[in-house]
């Protein structure tokens, strides 16, 4: 089953992202705002696909989340994610 948040968000953008969030629809409904992307749920948890442009912003949108996340794609994601959380480190 897919979950349409709003077409906006899968509109052709520089970087295709693909996230597993490790919870249940509703959880992922309520933390993250409507043009976040397609959510398609899976054996295993919620597929989130968007389109982007910026990674820091996305990247700072899951680091936020109560729940786990797995990158899929891109790989780029991945890197941005593991400097903002080292930039974090340093500051606490």
């Amino acid at each position: 089953m897919n979950y349409l948040r709003e077409s906006v968000a899968i509109i052709p953008r520089t970087f295709s992202i693909n996230v597993l969030l490790k919870t249940d629809l509703t959880t992922a409904c309520d933390h993250l705002f409507d043009a976040i992307g397609l959510l398609e749920q899976t054996d295993v948890g919620i597929l989130l696909h968007n389109q982007s442009d910026d990674l820091n912003w996305f990247a700072r949108q899951l680091m936020s989340l109560p729940f786990e996340w797995d990158i899929q794609t891109p790989v780029e994601l991945r890197e941005v994610v593991i400097a903002l959380a080292k930039h974090i480190l340093k500051s606490v």
